[in-house]
């Protein structure tokens, strides 16, 4: 997330953003909470900046994929692109310890995996 947050900081107003997943046929969500959660950054970084983005979603179950996550940030002539890509589910498991810890450490309050990964 922080990486989008940054990307956001860093980009004038006037690109838009393209939000895409891609998961497993399987997943029941849709969207993912990542994607819930990329489109809860983007409203508060509208409400800091004070202005909207024209921004776009597309979600996609299909195949077998774990999981894909991207942003892209379009201007005039050029394109900015953040992806994350999944190729294995034990990556969910660290990021649930990650969490676990977290939590040992932080126990009272309500979080969320903005919190353990920032």
């Amino acid at each position: 997330y922080s990486m989008l947050i940054k990307t956001m900081e860093l980009l004038s107003y006037d690109f838009s953003i393209g939000l895409c997943e891609r998961h497993h046929r399987g997943k029941k969500d849709s969207p993912s909470g990542t994607m819930k959660e990329m489109l809860s950054i983007i409203g508060e970084m509208e409400k800091k900046r004070s202005l909207l983005f024209e921004k776009d979603t597309s979600v996609m179950r299909i195949g077998e994929i774990v999981g894909e996550h991207k942003a892209s940030f379009y201007g005039t002539g050029e394109y900015v692109e953040i992806s994350h890509i999944v190729h294995n589910r034990k990556v969910f498991a660290i990021g649930a310890l990650r969490a676990a810890l977290f939590l040992q450490q932080n126990d009272v309050g309500m979080f969320n995996m903005r919190d353990v990964l920032i």
